[in-house]
């Protein structure tokens, strides 16, 4: 999906292709909606993801769904 056709929400854009581990963590998410930001880091760290990016990415995932906190 070419980097123009990408629509933004809440401010928030997905991660391209191109960004292959960020995209990784919105992919598990998309497939695992009900995680807590400590289950994502968990399964991120069996998956050999950075910690702090696997934070930030569940944020900007939650953000761009429209999800409020807990």
């Amino acid at each position: 999906m070419p980097s123009s056709s990408i629509q933004a929400r809440n401010g928030e854009t997905p991660p391209t292709e191109l960004s292959i581990k960020c995209r990784a963590v919105w992919e598990y998410l998309n497939d695992n909606r009900e995680l807590t930001v400590a289950e994502i880091r968990e399964v991120g760290r069996l998956k050999g993801w950075n910690d702090n990016n696997t934070r930030q990415e569940y944020y900007r995932w939650r953000k761009y769904h429209g999800l409020t906190k807990r």
